[in-house]
């Protein structure tokens, strides 16, 4: 049995398109695919841009510095970021993860706020005055309070993620900040 998803895909490459999504459209998808499409840098670009295929496009080959101390936590990250095909790269303090800022290019840094030798807020202030002011740092904690996020944000960084992390506003930042 030849499903119906599967006869509009071989019709939509025959034709030449380069994307579909079914109906009804969802406004983030439909973003998403309009972004994988017109960003699609694939060795094969023979198959059809779909909604689960965008976000493997548009994250593919992504760099991103995790700073994080607890090492399942660290672990449990990058495994969810691999699941979205970015390439990780790790630092266990703030000052690792200066050295790390200096020496490559990430797209988004994820930034735990209390690390020992040096926290998170202290890092972002010193990559903020003295390395980069754009690149997008997000913070990871448990620490919710209100005021947890105001110092975050008063430190330099663009957003506040609370562990446990949750996946969905993971890949929402990502996109946000990334794509």
């Amino acid at each position: 049995i030849i499903s119906n998803t599967f006869k509009f895909n071989l019709y939509a490459r025959i034709k030449g398109y380069d994307g579909y999504l079914p109906i009804p459209i969802i406004r983030s998808e439909l973003f998403n695919v309009i972004k994988a499409v017109l960003g699609d840098s694939r060795e094969r670009s023979d198959q059809i841009i779909t909604r689960h295929l965008a976000r493997e496009v548009l994250f593919k080959g992504m760099h991103v510095l995790v700073v994080e101390d607890n090492a399942i936590n660290m672990e449990l990250i990058a495994h969810i970021l691999a699941k979205f095909h970015v390439c990780v790269d790790k630092a266990r303090n703030g000052r690792e993860a200066i050295d790390k800022i200096k020496a490559n290019h990430y797209k988004v840094v994820l930034m735990d706020i209390q690390m020992p030798e040096m926290n998170g807020i202290e890092a972002t202030r010193i990559i903020r005055k003295d390395i980069d002011k754009t690149l997008p740092i997000i913070a990871l904690t448990a620490g919710v309070m209100p005021e947890d996020r105001k110092r975050a944000e008063e430190a330099g960084m663009n957003d506040f993620l609370a562990k446990p992390i949750d996946v969905v506003r993971l890949e929402a930042a990502l996109q946000t900040y990334c794509a």
